[in-house]
This record gives C-alpha cells, sequence and structure tokens, in this order.
C-alpha cells in the first residue's frame, strides 16, 4: 500500500472504476482544470479544448466535460459567452480574450448527456449548452476547490 499521497507502484492493486461520472443534463458548477491549443477540421482556424471539472453542489457529485472554442467569427458568440461566466467580459463591451487567465477560472453552465455510438456501442458525456453569465456574489463552493486536481484526461 502506497502512503506516498496516493501514488500507485506498477504492481499495485486497483479498484476504482470512475472517480468523475457523467452527470445528469442540468446546470453545475465548472472549473477550468486546463486548456490546449488545437485546430478545428471544420473551420480550418485555431480553437481552445477546455478540459472543465463539473460539481453538483446539492448532491456533491463530479464529472468533467471538454468543451471547444472555435476562434472564428461565427462562433463569436460562445467565446464571448465563456468569457462572461468566467468574470471577465461584460455584455455590451468589447474584450480582448486573455487565455492566460482561464486555467482555474471557473463559472457556471448548462450541461447536458450526449450519447453517441462508436463501433456499435452507445457511450456517454457531457457536453456545455450554454455558459451562464456570472452574477455578482457568486462564490466557487468550497467543496469544488478542495477536489483533487488529478483530473483523469
Amino acid at each position: 500500500m502506497s502512503t506516498n499521497n496516493g501514488a500507485l507502484s506498477w504492481n499495485s492493486e486497483i479498484a476504482s472504476d470512475d472517480k468523475y461520472s457523467v452527470l445528469p443534463s442540468g446546470e453545475y458548477w465548472f472549473v477550468v482544470d486546463r486548456w490546449e491549443r488545437a485546430v478545428s477540421r471544420e473551420k480550418g482556424c485555431d480553437m481552445a479544448v477546455l478540459h472543465l471539472r463539473l460539481y453538483d453542489d446539492e448532491t456533491g457529485r463530479t464529472g468533467t466535460c471538454r468543451d471547444y472554442l472555435v476562434l472564428h467569427k461565427d462562433a463569436e458568440w460562445k467565446l464571448a459567452a465563456f468569457f462572461r461566466a468566467i468574470g471577465e467580459k461584460r455584455h455590451g463591451q468589447s474584450y480582448r480574450m486573455n487565455w492566460d487567465v482561464v486555467t482555474g477560472a471557473w463559472g457556471r453552465a448548462q450541461i447536458h448527456v450526449d450519447t453517441y455510438s462508436r463501433d456499435g456501442v452507445l457511450y456517454q458525456n457531457n457536453k456545455v449548452t450554454r455558459y451562464l453569465d456570472r452574477v455578482a456574489g457568486w462564490r466557487l463552493p468550497e467543496a469544488l476547490s478542495k477536489i483533487s486536481d488529478d483530473v483523469p484526461f
């Protein structure tokens, strides 16, 4: 048994299948664990791939979600919604996207369950339907800030 902050050895016995699960459709807190640069195959332009940690403050359940912010005029509405959700952009005002503040940023989002098939097997994951505008006085739930940063991506 390891006493090194949860580190396992190469021959450790493992039992837990999922630390994070698919949450039912609804509104959830999110924290951006990390993001990465990518290129959209559809638009042929840059995009940010967000790795979100979700939290249901009513049940204490957690989940994960990946979202894609395409840097294109057609998706400017979604970029604006995301930056409003994390408290960086204001309605009716221009905003120069500051990617340095994205990791660790938090807010709320409407999430739905997406079901898809791959090789005849059905899978489910969470997807962002929309980001919710930051409301004055919102505070990140303490439980979300204490969840381990070891997100399984």
